[in-house]
Parts: structure tokens; sequence; C-alpha cells
């Protein structure tokens, strides 16, 4: 069986995980990491033999990274969307590869979570918003995510955010706020807390994705809204408490 050659665009933590991981649990994947910014010929040259081109960089850089790919790589390559928003990468990859081969999906996992596993996919989650594929490459992914015990979920771009918003991001934004707010691990802690820390600290350095998905999907302002309001009420009930 000939092997699959995937190549990674971006060093940053997720496509250095990919690059490792996808040859662990797929052995008839080989991968190879590119720098985000390569450009030209050097990036002409380094996708030239792909069957696949994963975009993991930053949201904000999708575009322009997107305009450089469909520039480079082989009509016959498929090009792989898996940023944490969907609604807005999904048109840019209608937009650049909207006649080529292409998917919009979202690990909904990381390096973090993944090595806190043991180094497992079982169990994980892999959102699928959007794909332009064969009938025959949509099925070959769908088996391979259940070798490996991934539970696929296709989903509409405009759930998946909403529901991003109030799960992933929600996660960051309280983690962001017990973070500022200098709360950390103690000699006494509860088992509720050693959960709520451990959430914290898969999401604490992720300062730069956070900011991303709040500036590109539309649905966190209503989270955080949501949150400022019940926050808000809580607090109303124990002075009131207090009075009585």
């Amino acid at each position: 069986m000939r092997l699959l050659r995937i190549a990674i665009l971006g060093r940053g933590s997720f496509g250095r995980f990919l690059t490792s991981a996808l040859p662990k649990h797929f052995p008839q994947v080989t991968t190879r990491l590119i720098g985000g910014r390569t450009t030209g010929v050097a990036l002409r040259k380094a996708l030239a033999d792909a069957d696949a081109v994963v975009l993991a960089v930053p949201i904000r850089a999708y575009e322009e990274v997107a305009q450089r790919v469909a520039a480079s790589a082989p009509e016959s390559a498929v090009i792989v969307d898996v940023a944490t928003v969907k609604e807005a990468t999904q048109k840019i990859m209608r937009r650049w590869f909207g006649k080529r081969q292409w998917i919009s999906l979202h690990p909904m996992f990381g390096p973090y979570s993944y090595h806190t596993k043991g180094g497992s996919l079982s169990g994980f989650t892999l959102v699928v918003t959007g794909y332009g594929l064969p009938p025959r490459a949509a099925d070959a992914l769908r088996q391979a995510a259940s070798r490996v015990g991934l539970a696929l979920k296709e989903m509409p771009a405009k759930t998946h955010d909403r529901l991003l918003a109030r799960t992933l991001f929600l996660t960051h934004y309280i983690g962001q706020i017990i973070t500022t707010a200098g709360f950390s691990r103690t000699p006494i802690d509860t088992v509720s807390f050693g959960a709520l820390m451990q959430a914290v600290e898969s999401v604490r350095h992720d300062v730069e994705l956070f900011a991303d998905v709040y500036r590109h999907n539309p649905y966190c302002e209503e989270t955080i809204a949501a949150f400022e309001r019940a926050e808000n009420k809580i607090h109303y009930l124990l002075r009131k408490r207090l009075r009585q």
C-alpha cells in the first residue's frame, strides 16, 4: 500500500503534535512539518509530492496562508482546515479550494489532553463541518477515524461555533480569569478543585488561540454576557443571604 504523504503547515504546538501523532496511529502516513511563513519556490518544493496539506496555522493567518497554498500545492492534494473556529475558516476554504478537494474539521483535543490520556486517540471527538471530497474519500476518513477510536461527528459550521463558544471558549475564559486572579493549587486541594485546575492548566498558555477564537467566533460575546449575568446574580444572592 502506498504511503500517504501529509504536509503540515505551521510549526506551532498543534502542528508539531500532528507531525508526531499521525504516523503513530496511522502507519500508512508520513508527515513533513513546514514553517507557516514558507513562501515561493521553497513552498512549492515542500508541497510538491503532498497527498494532503494541513493548515495548522493561527486563525488570523488563514486567508494569507490559504492563498499561498492554493498557488503552490498539487491540484490533487486534499487541503485540510483544522482551525478551532469553523464558519470563518470554512468560508476561506471554499473561496480558495472550492474547485479542489478540501475538508474543514476540528479535532476536539490537543497535545495536552492527548498526553494526559497516555497517547491514545480513543474516545476523542473529531468534528467535520464541511468538505469537498469524493464519496470514497469521505468514507475512507470515517473508517480511519473509527479504527483508532475517534468519534466522528458531522455538523454545520454555525452549530459547531455556537457549541464551541459555550464549551472550549468558556473553559479558556474561566481559565484566564483564574490565572489572572492568581489562584493556584494548594496542599489541601479537593478533588473538584484539582479537576478545575487541570482544566485551567490545559488552556492557560493558549493566550493567542483564546484571542483568535474570540475575534473570529461571533458567539463568544453571548457566552461572556451569560457568564457575567450569572456571576452577578450569584453574588447578589449571596449578599442577600447575609442580610437575612
